[in-house]
């Protein structure tokens, strides 16, 4: 009896070294795949700082503009007023007023000029923002998709290679402690 509880242990021995072994390559593949995992997380949160920043020196551009528009305003609003000035002057010739008149109609088109340009290129900014929001909720998709799959890949080594390994490790303790 005691023979064949030798052989069965020797047996479990072998059994042991090679299952160890396999059980050293899957924990190295796995810590392998954590560590790739761990740095597509930080490429993710990199993108995200990336985007953030553009958002807000979009913000800062556009604040930049409005307060162009408000001094443009407010330029042509002095102007404006000086005209008048002229106007309750009566001793000025109809070519000065001729002159005054002609340089109003160009502050105007150059404000609305101003205006549209303006709107056209926040229009641009705003499609370039989008186009780089959808880019990176693609990416982060893509990402997310990989991450679970190698989560799932993850779950099942440990389910049914690691987890077992560890049973029969412990029946050899529990055997060695019976010895």
């Amino acid at each position: 009896m005691k023979t064949y509880f030798d052989e069965k242990i020797n047996s479990l021995k072998n059994n042991t070294h090679e299952n160890f072994e396999e059980l050293k390559y899957y924990l190295d593949n796995l810590n392998k795949k954590n560590k790739d995992t761990i740095s597509e997380s930080n490429t993710f949160q990199e993108n995200i700082d990336a985007i953030q920043n553009d958002i807000s020196k979009l913000k800062k551009d556009k604040e930049e503009n409005t307060n162009l528009i408000k001094s443009s305003i407010r330029t042509y609003f002095d102007k404006m007023k000086n005209v008048k000035y002229i106007y309750m002057f009566p001793f000025y010739d109809s070519n000065t007023l001729n002159l005054m008149n002609t340089h109003i109609e160009k502050v105007k088109e150059e404000f609305t000029n101003y205006k549209e340009n303006n709107e056209i290129e926040n229009r641009k900014k705003n499609i370039e923002i989008l186009q780089l929001i959808n880019e990176e909720n693609e990416t982060l998709r893509k990402s997310m998709e990989v991450s679970l799959n190698n989560v799932i890949i993850n779950s099942y080594i440990y389910i049914y290679i690691y987890a077992p390994l560890l049973l029969i490790f412990k029946g050899i303790k529990i055997i060695h402690m019976y010895k």
